[in-house]
């Protein structure tokens, strides 16, 4: 046993000269245990056991650490299996205090613009900016005709009163931030500031900006943070003012007044704007309307930041993110007793390729029958509920389990949960298929998501999900088992029922004009991609544009992620990526809360009894009538508590062109509901239907 040991173990010397030596204890007809023991200190240098297996197989156990299924007749590692990759504390997400302070720090702002129209372009123009804050009796709104926003900045913020302040501005991630951040770069030239922007996958998170330099210790005195209220708001001005001030409606958003100036300004020549902006009742009409923004705002934060820590004692100014303020209050009040592994390296960059989001797909472009659109009520949340997801200790295979008489339940039973590497087989019968895999389009290195048929090799997968698909398809969408090559095994455990409950119940017992009623259905559904989270943090230098070739010359290209140029200025900022290896999120969890979703949607659109014309994450539109297709037998789905699903519309046509571009004429035949991604204004269905002609005439 020592010989055929060293064998496969050549690292360990045995002989006089090293001083080990070499103990045997036989515990049972098939179990020996081993220890290499040094003579002179009597400390044990390595221990392990070995257990014969059926069919010629042995079990190693090594320190406990290491598990090697050994193939007797060639002496060959068949598997091997590493236990508790992360042994330290450290590698756990750990609970977190409360805010013991009470903080109320902030200021608002607002830019007002116009637009040029230049070569089918449209360039727009700040020239209004307006802040405020009612407890330092700031209250400003300024012509930026008549100065530079830097110089603005300069003069009112950059002052040592405001030392510590966030100064928050609706959807600053969009242009106000890029405009902002330019006129910062601008002001860098000229008096000493450093300039410190957070970006996570090219959206600018915040701005921080030190000032007060101090050249004896080379150490700046001050500092204020710009950040995006819509990051942590998810909602329009309007809306968010009418839901947070409906007590207050002389400091909601003036939408009416604001329509009206906006109509005087768009679509105008350059002309016609010169002469309105010297129209001093304009101006001064749009002054009221620009700092009544900034009033709103205010007012709608501050109440947001008092609910939350009235509640969960945590400070909103703390988390930049709806989605860091949600898990901040998990790990405030929820997190007890469990142990969340941190997934970072190896392990990361392998579940990930598990992690594919939401089901959208479109099967039949047109239907003039009626068709009903349903959507799942808070079907991310339903799923945490009650569900098991990965925690614990995790241990790390490699070779195929099932060829060393183990059998599936090894891999996932009621304390088990896995990720494995195998081959999947989806039957070309299937039509509309629910397996999702990456596929790397060639040119650009794009990746999206597809569900297809065939033999999909080395994929990642979250093994439940495929089992509940070789269910519902009687094995036409199934694991290749003797291709699975390695895997994580993964504790398992349900740790957000308290969470998710309370917040529904929260839910439940407000009127939808209750702040409350928004505050608990954003929290609900911002905890689970924050378990996502990458672990590339986008870093930046500001260099002088002759720089640049340099740096890219001598630094690695590949992490350049990109180059933000400024007008009127030498400067430009690039963004690299770097990897964080310390990051509070654990990827296997948020694949689990998103493959579990799936799992809800696929009975639905494996059914070919059901006509589904387009699903999107959590919806979709079919022909008929859940209610009383085949006997009702999904009626039990349709209710409106948690993971219910909703009847949301009726339509007598409907039109769905692409993912996230579709439209109905709704029941009474008076209406429409058009969506179409990342286009706020009205759509006609006519345009949808005229679109859908052209494609039928041309392809059909």
């Amino acid at each position: 046993m020592e010989r055929d040991f060293l064998k496969l173990n050549p690292r360990f010397l045995i002989d006089k000269d090293y001083h080990n030596e070499f103990l045997c204890e036989h515990l049972n007809d098939s179990k020996w245990s081993y220890k290499i023991v040094h003579k002179l200190s009597n400390k044990i240098k390595l221990a392990w056991t070995d257990e014969k297996l059926d069919n010629n197989l042995m079990k190693r156990t090594i320190a406990k650490k290491v598990e090697l299924i050994i193939d007797l007749k060639t002496n060959k590692i068949k598997m091997e299996t590493i236990i508790d990759l992360l042994p330290r504390d450290s590698n756990y997400i750990k609970p977190i205090k409360k805010d013991i302070k009470f903080e109320n720090k902030f200021i608002t702002l607002d830019l007002e613009c116009y637009g040029i129209k230049n070569d089918n372009e449209t360039k727009l123009i700040p020239f209004l900016v307006g802040i405020f804050n009612p407890i330092v009796k700031l209250q400003k709104c300024t012509n930026l005709e008549n100065i530079q926003l830097y110089d603005f900045i300069n003069l009112e913020l950059l002052n040592y009163k405001y030392s510590g302040y966030i100064i928050y501005a609706h959807n600053l991630s969009s242009f106000d931030g890029v405009y902002i951040l330019n006129h910062l770069v601008k002001l860098s030239e000229i008096i000493n500031i450093r300039i410190e922007p957070l970006f996570r996958d090219r959206k600018l998170i915040q701005i921080k900006v030190y000032y007060g330099y101090i050249k004896s210790i080379n150490k700046y005195r001050y500092s204020i943070i710009f950040r995006d209220s819509m990051l942590i708001l998810l909602s329009s001005l309007d809306k968010l003012s009418k839901t947070f001030l409906n007590d207050h409606p002389e400091l909601q958003k003036d939408s009416k007044s604001g329509k009206d100036l906006i109509n005087k300004i768009i679509n105008k020549s350059k002309i016609e704007i010169d002469t309105l902006l010297k129209d001093n009742n304009f101006i001064n009409d749009f002054k009221k309307y620009c700092i009544q923004d900034c009033i709103s705002l205010w007012y709608i934060l501050d109440k947001f930041n008092n609910l939350i820590y009235n509640k969960y004692q945590l400070n909103i100014h703390n988390y930049p993110t709806l989605s860091s303020l949600a898990f901040a209050i998990f790990r405030t009040h929820y997190l007890i007793n469990i142990k969340i592994p941190k997934i970072t390296g190896d392990i990361f960059s392998e579940i990930k390729h598990s992690y594919t989001g939401g089901h959208c797909d479109v099967y039949h472009l047109y239907s003039n029958k009626e068709t009903r659109l349903y959507d799942f009520v808070s079907l991310y949340p339903s799923v945490m509920l009650d569900n098991k997801f990965p925690i614990g200790l995790v241990n790390k295979f490699i070779g195929n389990p099932l060829n060393n008489g183990l059998t599936i339940e090894y891999l996932y039973n009621d304390n088990i949960l896995s990720f494995i590497k195998c081959d999947i087989f989806v039957d070309k019968s299937i039509d509309r298929p629910v397996f999702q895999t990456h596929l790397s389009l060639p040119g650009n290195n794009s990746i999206r998501t597809i569900a297809g048929t065939g033999i999909f090799k080395d994929q990642w997968i979250f093994l439940p999900e495929l089992i509940e698909y070789q269910r519902l398809t009687n094995n036409k969408i199934r694991i290749i088992e003797e291709t699975i090559k390695e895997g994580y095994l993964f504790e398992s455990g349900i740790i957000f029922k308290g969470y998710v409950s309370d917040l529904f119940k929260i839910k439940q017992s407000v009127t939808k004009n209750n702040p409350w009623y928004l505050i608990s259905k954003i929290l609900m559904n911002s905890l689970y991609g924050r378990f996502g989270l990458k672990n590339k943090m986008q870093e930046y230098i500001l260099l002088d544009r002759e720089e640049i070739e340099n740096f890219l010359h001598y630094s690695n290209k590949e992490n350049c992620d990109d180059i933000i140029e400024f007008e009127d200025s030498n400067k430009s900022f690039i963004i690299f990526n770097k990897i964080v290896n310390d990051l509070n999120s654990s990827i296997p969890i948020a694949a689990a809360i998103t493959a579990y979703a799936r799992m809800k949607m696929a009975p639905i659109l494996l059914d070919d009894s059901i006509k589904v014309l387009y699903t999107d994450t959590d919806s979709f539109v079919i022909e008929g009538d859940l209610l009383t297709l085949e006997n009702g037998k999904y009626s039990y789905l349709l209710h409106n508590e948690l993971g219910g699903l909703k009847l949301e519309q009726i339509f007598t046509e409907f039109i769905a062109l692409a993912p996230k571009l579709y439209g109905g004429i709704l029941e009474d035949n008076t209406e429409f509901k058009v969506k179409v991604k990342g286009f706020r204004d009205r759509v006609e269905f006519d345009i949808l239907k005229t679109c859908y002609l052209i494609m039928k005439n041309q392809f059909y």
